[in-house]
């Protein structure tokens, strides 16, 4: 990898190159650890969407099978969500020793097409050949998985807006009252239908209007 340039293009270089080395020490190493980082950052937003799911299920009275079969969808998200960390630790270390093997490789098959010794005797370049072949704070193996780090978290935050975004979308009775009478639901409507239904809704809001206009009834001289 070559020296970084100043700004955002040689951040993108940077991640080119280490990106483009990975691939060739190993592209199914890269691809599963691309996959890891997509299914990790899926999972909390699978996780979230399966207990609202639940809740929904639980609430809106649903059957013992749809109750079961979000449990367990909502088990195994979790699982995978807790498993994923470890498989991506388990692929970056092997993934980055593999592109060290071949970055070192491409830099002594670059040496060796040097002609003669004179290159060698100078300082300056045998400082940078130590400095390549040593590991430092920006590796290209660090550097692609600080690249799929952001990816990931970048995925995790899309899914929530999606799924927050198709949530809000498929509200339709946000205005809808529910009375529950001995646990079970014994009135659903908006106000202006419960009102004229003459239900325990009815009831209850005349009860409170009135006593909230004793109360605001300007006292009288005595």
């Amino acid at each position: 990898m070559t020296g970084p340039e100043p700004g955002a293009h040689g951040t993108v270089a940077l991640l080119r190159a280490a990106f483009t080395l990975a691939w060739r020490a190993s592209r199914w190493l890269l691809a599963a650890r691309a996959g890891t980082a997509l299914i990790g950052g899926l999972a909390p937003v699978a996780v979230a969407w399966l207990t609202k799911m639940l809740l929904d299920h639980l609430v809106g009275a649903g059957t013992d099978a749809e109750v079961l079969a979000v449990v367990l969808a909502l088990a195994a998200a979790g699982l995978v969500g807790a498993l994923m960390p470890s498989a991506g630790e388990f692929i970056d270390a092997e993934l980055s020793r593999r592109t060290q093997l071949a970055g070192r490789e491409q830099l002594f098959r670059a040496i060796g097409g040097f002609g003669g010794l004179g290159r060698f005797e100078d300082p300056d370049f045998q400082d940078r050949l130590q400095v390549a072949v040593s590991g430092g704070p920006a590796t290209p193996a660090q550097v692609t998985a600080n690249g799929l780090a952001i990816a990931q978290s970048t995925v995790t935050i899309a899914g929530f807006v999606a799924a927050l975004a198709h949530r809000l979308s498929t509200v339709r009775d946000a205005d809808t009252i529910a009375v529950l009478s001995g646990g079970v639901v014994t009135e659903l409507g908006d106000h202006a239908t419960l009102l004229v239904a003459g239900g325990i809704y009815a009831g209850l809001y005349t009860r409170q209007a009135s006593g909230y206009a004793e109360e605001l009834r300007p006292p009288t001289g005595g």
